[in-house]
């Protein structure tokens, strides 16, 4: 009954640090916003697959955008405290070599998934998004006469990049219990466990 108890105790203390992450993330909105449209803003006008302006038609858009992005920083934020908390609460019921080997990997997949977190927003992320805003490129003549204008709206921007952050995460995800799988079961043992 007592683990019931301390289980509660550490959700309450995740369920404590997510609000305060909510609240402070509200508070530098404007920033965090503003980072994370870094690597797309155009700095010079007119530079080909860049935006400097974006638009939004509906009064609460701006603001559902601003919790879409309140929520997913948080998110990101609270995840090592919540694997600190999960391994903290298995430390009693762990021998001390397992205990070390276990907080290796979860180091280890937190340093992971944070370098390709990094990674993905500030390499992959720009390359795609100046993919996709070059995709119909009006200065040639094949077009009949008709232009396309790319206006962006606010949470199609942040809808499209969440979404490739959440691929990115579930990708991490399945390489990570895929490096677990080889690494702690071996590749042998997978190849004898078939037959």
């Amino acid at each position: 009954m007592f683990y019931l108890k301390e289980l509660i105790l550490r959700l309450k203390y995740i369920s404590f640090g997510f609000t305060f992450l909510l609240l402070t993330c509200y508070k530098y909105k404007n920033v965090l916003f503003l980072s994370t449209l870094f690597s797309i803003l155009d700095f010079n006008e007119g530079s080909s697959g860049t935006v400097n302006h974006f638009i939004y038609t509906h009064p609460t858009e701006l603001f559902q955008t601003y919790l879409w992005l309140m929520t997913f920083i948080s998110l990101l934020l609270i995840f090592p405290y919540f694997i600190w908390q999960i391994l903290d609460f298995l430390k009693p019921s762990l021998y001390c070599n397992e205990y070390i080997r276990l907080k290796s990997f979860l180091n280890f997949c937190l340093a992971f998934t944070g370098g390709l977190n990094c990674f993905g927003f500030f390499v992959i992320f720009p390359t795609i998004w100046l993919w996709f805003s070059n995709f119909n490129d009006t200065t040639n003549n094949f077009n009949a006469g008709l232009d396309f204008f790319f206006e962006l709206k606010v949470v199609d921007y942040c809808g499209f990049l969440f979404d490739f952050m959440y691929l990115l995460n579930i990708l991490l995800l399945l390489i990570l219990i895929l490096f677990f799988i080889l690494n702690y079961l071996g590749l042998k043992n997978l190849i004898n466990w078939k037959k």
